[in-house]
């Protein structure tokens, strides 16, 4: 329960102090007893801190990658679209007769 406190990093110090005081099983803690103790919290808030950044990063591009993929295929689809739609007109022209066509040389 101690270690996910430490890495919510909410009320980590009091748990810090505590494991520094701690002499033994029970023993009555004694003020900075064990300062080994010190450089497991600070590399445990920072390996956890660490980890919990890459998972929030990976995700962040992780979206943002769906998102693009998302946006480029609704923008292939658009040109697509687009490229029938002139496609259709130019067929349309073609199909219609041109107003002089009517007219005779005579």
């Amino acid at each position: 329960m101690s270690l996910f406190v430490l890495s919510s990093k909410d009320g980590w110090v009091n748990i810090m102090y505590d494991g520094l005081d701690a002499v033994g099983i029970d023993q009555q803690p004694s003020q900075n007893h064990n300062l080994w103790m010190l450089l497991y919290f600070i590399s445990f808030l920072l390996i956890v801190s660490f980890f919990v950044l890459n998972m929030f990063v990976g995700v962040v591009v992780e979206n943002f990658h769906k998102c693009r993929q998302h946006q480029e295929a609704e923008e292939a689809r658009r040109r697509e679209e687009k490229q029938l739609q002139r496609l259709e007109k130019k067929c349309r022209k073609a199909q219609r007769r041109p107003y002089y066509a009517d007219y005779s040389p005579a």
